[in-house]
Formats: C-alpha cells, sequence, structure tokens
C-alpha cells in the first residue's frame, strides 16, 4: 500500500511539479476550483491528495495503459479505420452508448480471424511511465488489475507485461475463430466495471485511472481516481487528479515526492 494522507496538491506550473499544503477542511472546494481551471486550460496536471492509503489499482487499458484505443489499430489493415475511429471518439466523449458503438465497431470486424488481434496485441505499446508507476507499485504491496471496455485477447497481452492480478474486459464471440461481429457474454460497460471493483476491494481502498465516459462510473466507485488525457469532460467532474497527456511521468512524480514525505 501506499499513503495518500497527507494534504497536498501536486501539480505542474510551467512546466515544473511543485506541491503545496492546503487546508482539509477545504479540500472539495480546492479540488473543484482546479476542475475548472483545467477544463478551461487543459495546459497542466494537478493531483489533491489528502486521502487514504491504497491497496487496489484498477487500469482502463485503451489510450490509460497503453497509447492508442486496440480496436482502432485492428481496423487499420482492414479498410474500416475512419469508421471505427470515429465512432470510437464519439463513444469516448460521451456523445454516444457504449454498448451501441461497440455493437457498431464489431460489426465492421465480422469474419476477422482473431489470430489479426493477437497480432496487434503483440505491437501495441505501454504508456510512456506506466513500467515504472506499476512496478513501484507493486513493490509497495498493491495489487493491480485491468477493467475495461477493450478485448481480453489484447488486455491479456498487455497483463503479462505489467503483472496484474485480475483481468475484466470483453470477448468476442467466435466461430471457427472468426468473430462474428458481436461480443461474448456480459457486456463491460460503466456500470459493470464499477461493480467488478466494488467485488475485488471488498473493505480495501481502491485507485482508479481511465480517460473517456466508460469510466465514469468507476471513478466514482474508486476512492481516489485519476484522469489520463480525459476525452470526456464530464469525466474530470469525478476526478481526483488530471494528467494533461498520455503519460504516467506526473504520477511518478507525485508517487516519488510521497515516498520521500
Amino acid at each position: 500500500m501506499f499513503k495518500l494522507n497527507k494534504n497536498y496538491i501536486y501539480h505542474t506550473k510551467s512546466g515544473s511539479f511543485e506541491k503545496n499544503p492546503f487546508d482539509p477542511a477545504n479540500r472539495n472546494a480546492l479540488l473543484e476550483k482546479l476542475r475548472k481551471e483545467w477544463l478551461a486550460k487543459k495546459d497542466f496536471s494537478f493531483f489533491v491528495s489528502g486521502v487514504k492509503q491504497i491497496k487496489h489499482l484498477f487500469f482502463d487499458m485503451d489510450s490509460t495503459l497503453i497509447t492508442e484505443e486496440s480496436l482502432t489499430v485492428a481496423a487499420e489493415a482492414l479498410g474500416v479505420y475512419d469508421k471505427v475511429k470515429e465512432i470510437t471518439q464519439t463513444a469516448m466523449s460521451g456523445k454516444m452508448d457504449f454498448a451501441e458503438s461497440l455493437r457498431d465497431r464489431l460489426s465492421l470486424f465480422a469474419g476477422v480471424d482473431i489470430a489479426h488481434f493477437r497480432s496487434v496485441a503483440e505491437k501495441l505499446k505501454l504508456t510512456p511511465g506506466v513500467g515504472e508507476f506499476t512496478q513501484q507499485a507493486k513493490q509497495l504491496g498493491c495489487e493491480l488489475h485491468i477493467v475495461s471496455g477493450g478485448f481480453k485477447v489484447v488486455a491479456s497481452r498487455v497483463a503479462e507485461e505489467i503483472d496484474v492480478s485480475s483481468i475484466c474486459c470483453n470477448q468476442f464471440e467466435l466461430v471457427n475463430d472468426r468473430l462474428t461481429g458481436k461480443w461474448f457474454g456480459h457486456l463491460v460497460d460503466s456500470n459493470h466495471k464499477a461493480q467488478w471493483l466494488k467485488e475485488q476491494v471488498k473493505d480495501q481502498s481502491s485507485m482508479a485511472f481511465g480517460d473517456g465516459a466508460n469510466d465514469i462510473k468507476i471513478f466514482e466507485a474508486a476512492d481516489v481516481a485519476v484522469a489520463i488525457d480525459p476525452q470526456d469532460e464530464a469525466l474530470v467532474s469525478y476526478a481526483d487528479g488530471v494528467v494533461h497527456k498520455q503519460n504516467f511521468q506526473f504520477i511518478n512524480q507525485v508517487m516519488d515526492s510521497i515516498l520521500c514525505e
């Protein structure tokens, strides 16, 4: 576990990392001010501590743990890239229901061999700083979890790199190793992600990382939440911190500062 119970604001200012103490009685007002400022400028990162010790870390996968949207990458070689990208961005910004968006995207992959997605998974890169952060968190006794509306064939490959305790993702429906254009089993949407977090942590503390509309419910369920280069402005309202670039460098700076306190 690592402690977040000291009352500090961690933030970037003019490109430099700073931390400042604050009165815990003003935490909610301070958070609201920082959220509004971020939405107006979107050129800095911040995190407001003063919560508790953290045992469980929950990560969205696409555009959070990894730098890209895996379905969009898979679409590049199939001639449906523009359409998949458009639907993905619309859903991530909260302008389209997740189930509807996933149904529309999967229909474009009907007949594709699952081997294509295994190949794509091998090429995807971790977001800069993720490896360092997750390694340090594991050394401190934290448990890592991937909880994503993405697909398990990709998440399983990502999990190998950061040694997670569990994965909750969607699965492709297959017939003779080819996608039918539908998902198999329960849909991992925003509500399911939040419920799964609660089942994993029980009475222990949790921290969630994500970037889109499908992460709002899990942000509400977690004790602490950090938005990574958020695509849905509504997500910021549920975040204790926001990283303005797709990079965990700021999170690592916060971690290093906390460990030195």
